[in-house]
């Protein structure tokens, strides 16, 4: 249970905060994503591209995430940052493995 915070008590950040799996908890891979917009969020699509046994491309429906425009800009701001973190630690590798697949 969750105990109650004084006014003065010292501010926490959002990681500090205990975690609980809600039991609808997902968890998907996707190499495929649709973004829709309204004027009141924003609409992931996430889905899973392969080949059917006929060899046609098809488009596997896996999770859809709505969230606020102001939960969009905050998520647009970490994934960012992210991906910077992750070029700078591991682009040069990806890149040797991309072309040792292309020269194969």
């Amino acid at each position: 249970m969750a105990t109650k915070r004084k006014p003065q008590d010292k501010p926490i950040t959002i990681d500090e905060l205990p975690q609980q799996q809600a039991a609808a908890y997902v968890s998907a891979y996707s190499n495929n994503v649709q973004i829709g917009t309204t004027p009141w969020d924003f609409q992931f699509l996430f889905f899973d591209m392969t080949e059917d046994e006929t060899g046609e491309l098809i488009r596997e429906k896996k999770a859809r995430v709505v969230i606020s425009p102001q939960q969009a800009i905050a998520f647009a701001q970490m994934l960012n940052d992210t991906i910077e973190r992750w070029v700078k630690e591991y682009a040069s590798d990806a890149r040797n493995i991309l072309a040792q697949k292309l020269d194969a």
